[in-house]
């Protein structure tokens, strides 16, 4: 093939000529192109004048490619850019060379990231070959909808484009989020907006929409359009500050387990949306002495809630549809759907994630042996089945695992199986295609029970413990094309506010030594503290003690949720919202009202659709109290 690309570039036996669009001759081998391309075998086959003539048209082909296009015609070999593969696109559609085609696939399938987003989406909306590639682009925009709206790409698109983007109940994102998007959407070009803004404004669910906060964008943003509309009727006594300051995050479930044993021998298992009204039980998980709350997996999918009930053969419970769990008396509780028979002893203090339609619970402590596993489990969620699949390449319990855009499974840390119950620094990934872990780089420090998520393409962990009850103060960040660790000054088990004004989020005092101040440009004056701060300093600050968080990242935030002020019988409790590249934070004060002892639990976000079943349910209960 090297020797015909050496032929065809020097003129030698060719037996057909391409004219481009600027009127250069490319002289080819007419066999060649007819293996590689469907259009060229029918066309030698055809009696056309183009084969009599032994010249070929090829204006419409973009000259820019056209040396490249030969390279592949001939040997190949191409290098597909987002420069290119647009034309290389067009080309192979109107060649019908479908390895070209295959290739500019994966091509696309393998760059699919946010950073990416607008390129594969103007991609996808051109060409129908694409569309094996539509659904998983549709999943990355659910996902970061809040990060693609804030871009300047955005402020472009059509209002057809817009229609689509709103018409997805699949969206993670608040509603306020999506009107907010709307509103910068339309007042970039007001006056050839102005009809389309108010029939995509039907596309908003306003309903679940607080009407305080509703009611205060209409006069911030000065739209009299917004003021006719009523959202939700919050059932609290709110501060219109605290639901302004939220409002980003109206779309999350704060999933718990209380950490006190009731006389019914259970914990309970509760779920809460803020401020749309009080805790609801869901049901009573059985207790048993010997395993302890801490450790139980709360997976939540669409179709419903999973949790590990920790009996002495632990299994998994599936409570269809928990959001509609409406139990206000203390003591009442319904049993799980149905409990899940594992293939295999299950374990405890194990990860686990969902990938698709997938629960892979891994790693953990075998209830019969007292000893670390290195054992995967995989739940089918369809077809309700179990399957073992590869084991790690070690034990490991109270390990930290995460789903990384759906490609593969990453684990960190944990402890090990030896008699010290060491913490794990190494890191193993899970491919599930080739269905093999193993390692990648470790982390600088060992560490378990942390918390991990992924935010704009790299893997955020944070938190969990050293042994002995060290508490890291640091935060690694994972990036998994380049293989590396970088470590970064966001901690959790400590934060400083300003004494008499910590809610207002407008200094944080991070354990390092390294202060940030949020706000500037909105009449903020702008601090650089560099260095430790002296102790006598420290008395204008206030500590904000974390002793049991739970972190996550949501809407490229990471919100971190105090446990410690629940299971310490306090009425409330602190979230706090820290942006993952500066450092600013926000907080923000709930109100739970029953229970508080939640010690354990995970906030999760819902997509609209969940939000909006959630909300008509807390709606039809219209009067309901706690006993």
């Amino acid at each position: 093939m090297s020797k015909l690309l050496t032929f065809q570039r020097d003129g030698l036996f060719c037996d057909l000529n391409l004219t481009t669009g600027s009127g250069m001759v490319i002289p080819v081998h007419k066999n060649l192109l007819a293996a590689v391309s469907c259009y060229f075998k029918g066309l030698v086959r055809s009696e056309m004048k183009e084969v009599y003539e032994s010249n070929v048209d090829f204006a419409v082909i973009d000259e820019a490619i056209i040396e490249e296009l030969l390279n592949f015609l001939y040997s190949g070999e191409i290098c597909i850019t987002f420069d290119n593969a647009r034309s290389l696109l067009q080309a192979s559609d109107y060649l019908l060379i479908e390895r070209l085609e295959r290739r500019i696939i994966e091509f696309v399938r393998d760059s699919l990231k946010l950073s990416n987003f607008w390129l594969i989406y103007s991609l996808l909306r051109s060409f129908d070959c694409l569309d094996e590639v539509y659904q998983e682009m549709v999943n990355l925009m659910c996902n970061n909808f809040w990060s693609i709206a804030l871009t300047s790409d955005f402020l472009d698109i059509t209002d057809q484009d817009m229609r689509w983007f709103l018409s997805n109940d699949d969206i993670v994102a608040s509603e306020a989020q999506l009107l907010e998007s709307l509103i910068r959407w339309y007042k970039y070009s007001k006056r050839e907006r102005e009809e389309s803004f108010k029939r995509l404004l039907n596309l908003i669910h306003v309903g679940i929409i607080p009407d305080l906060y509703l009611k205060k964008l209409a006069n911030d943003e000065k739209m009299d359009e917004l003021l006719s509309l009523s959202g939700y009727k919050l059932k609290e006594e709110v501060s219109a500050e605290d639901v302004y300051k939220s409002a980003h995050f109206h779309n999350v479930v704060l999933f718990g387990l209380t950490h006190r044993l009731h006389y019914t021998y259970s914990y309970n298992l509760c779920y809460w949306l803020p401020f749309a009204g009080p805790w609801s039980l869901i049901a009573r998980i059985p207790h048993n002495k010997s395993m302890l709350a801490y450790g139980t997996p709360l997976i939540y999918t669409s179709p419903g809630l999973y949790v590990q009930v920790p009996w002495n053969n632990p299994k998994l419970a599936f409570h269809r549809n928990p959001l509609t769990a409406r139990h206000f008396i203390p003591n009442a509780g319904v049993a799980p759907t149905c409990d899940i028979e594992p293939s295999a002893p299950m374990t405890f203090d194990c990860a686990a994630v969902t990938m698709g339609r997938y629960i892979y619970l891994i790693g953990g402590m075998s209830m019969q042996e007292r000893a670390e596993v290195k054992t995967v489990q995989r739940y089918d969620v369809e077809k309700q089945t179990w399957a073992s699949v590869a084991d790690m390449c070690e034990p490991r319990y109270e390990l930290t695992a995460v789903n990384y855009k759906d490609k593969c499974i990453f684990v960190f840390g944990g402890t090990d199986g030896s008699a010290h119950r060491e913490c794990l620094k190494s890191v193993e990934k899970y491919d599930p295609q080739q269905d093999r872990w193993s390692y990648v780089k470790s982390m600088h420090k060992p560490r378990s029970s942390a918390f991990a998520f992924v935010h704009n393409d790299k893997v955020f962990v944070i938190g969990g413990e050293r042994g002995e009850d060290i508490t890291p103060t640091d935060c690694e960040v994972y990036d998994p094309v380049a293989d590396d660790w970088q470590v970064i000054t966001i901690q959790v088990s400590k934060m400083y506010t300003l004494k008499g004004n910590p809610d207002k989020g407008s200094f944080l005092y991070l354990a390092s030594g390294e202060s940030r101040e949020e706000g500037t440009g909105r009449g903020v004056e702008s601090t650089d503290v560099s260095g430790r701060v002296a102790q006598q300093d420290l008395a204008m600050f206030e500590e904000a003690t974390i002793t049991r968080p739970y972190v996550t990242c949501i809407n490229g935030v990471i919100a971190v949720l105090d446990f410690s002020t629940c299971a310490d019988g306090l009425c409330k409790a602190d979230f706090y919202f820290v942006d993952p590249e500066s450092g600013d934070f926000r907080t923000l004060r709930s109100l739970f009202t029953w229970p508080t002892d939640i010690s354990y639990g995970a906030i999760m976000p819902l997509s609209r659709r969940d939000m909006m079943k959630a909300l008509k349910d807390y709606s039809s209960s219209e009067g309901s109290k706690i006993h």
